[in-house]
């Protein structure tokens, strides 16, 4: 799925496609991409009761979301990405918090009203993929009843 060109690599399988003009994802948006899904699937409830270290995970993993959500895409490293890759890191974000909303009902709770705006705010992006994308998403997850937060 990666090939190495100078620093960045591509990657096949993104919600953007391939990057403009044939350039390569940056590897700071790819480590970040990835860190994003990998918080957030540690993060998710494995039983129906949860200890301690599963409501720490999933905070940690709300905070590295909307820390991407609310900083317009920007890495907490600093490193420079492109327009597309801040686009999709925002998308990510959201879909990764969306998923843990969906996936234990503590985590509504948890959620300030703030955060429900950063996250609504993603509906509105000025990027029509990640607006699109993120609504098809919300909808899916309303429609299958997989939506605590909708009922």
């Amino acid at each position: 799925a990666f090939e190495d060109t100078e620093g960045r690599s591509s990657l096949s399988g993104s919600d953007f496609g391939k990057p403009k003009n044939d350039q390569a994802f940056a590897e700071a948006f790819l480590a970040l991409r990835a860190a994003l899904k990998v918080v957030t699937a540690s993060a998710r409830p494995l039983q129906e009761k949860e200890c301690g270290r599963e409501k720490q995970a999933r905070q940690d993993a709300f905070d590295l979301c909307f820390k991407v959500i609310e900083s317009d895409g920007d890495p907490p490293s600093g490193a420079q990405c492109t327009s597309e890759e801040r686009a999709e890191l925002r998308l990510t974000a959201a879909s990764n918090a969306l998923a843990l909303c969906c996936a234990n009902k503590e985590a509504n709770r948890e959620l300030s009203a703030s955060r429900y705006a950063s996250l609504a705010s993603v509906l509105v992006d000025r990027d029509d993929v990640v607006r699109n994308e993120f609504a098809r998403k919300l909808s899916h997850v309303v429609q299958s009843g997989q939506a605590p937060f909708a009922r």
